[in-house]
């Protein structure tokens, strides 16, 4: 088990998968001395509700935005590591965007970035450390 103050890494699923897709990461996050949460988003691994997948959604009231947020919130995480691929990398950088002090890092790949000029603000957080 990682200590209390170890780096949380959330990984994110991509459409139509489950958190399950991450498994072999798991291990090396444990043995990295990292904590982690993996959570199925609406509608996927057996979770209650319905997810659209359209970018445009991600920050809808009760979207995976806010339920990312809901769940850092619950587990006591002030900030962390938010991975997420394909449709788990949109709600990535959605969230960051909505809420980059939460961020500890962004880590996204193949993500549709659907706010106006999104993708620089990140570009530009970036480049100063936020």
């Amino acid at each position: 088990s990682a200590p209390d103050d170890a780096p949380v890494v959330v990984l994110l699923h991509y459409y139509g998968q489950d958190a399950t897709m991450w498994r072999a990461t798991f291990r090396q996050l444990q043995e990295a001395g990292c904590r982690y949460l993996a959570p199925n988003m609406p509608g996927h691994g057996g979770t209650p509700g319905s997810s659209s997948g359209k970018p445009e959604d991600y920050g809808s009231k009760d979207g995976p935005v806010d339920i990312l947020k809901d769940l850092l919130d619950a587990c006591g995480c002030r900030r962390a590591v938010i991975m997420g691929y394909d449709w788990g990398g949109g709600i990535a950088c959605a969230f960051a965007l909505r809420h980059p002090e939460r961020m500890q890092k962004l880590v996204a790949w193949c993500a549709s970035v659907r706010e106006p000029g999104g993708l620089k603000k990140l570009q530009k957080r970036g480049k100063k450390g936020d």
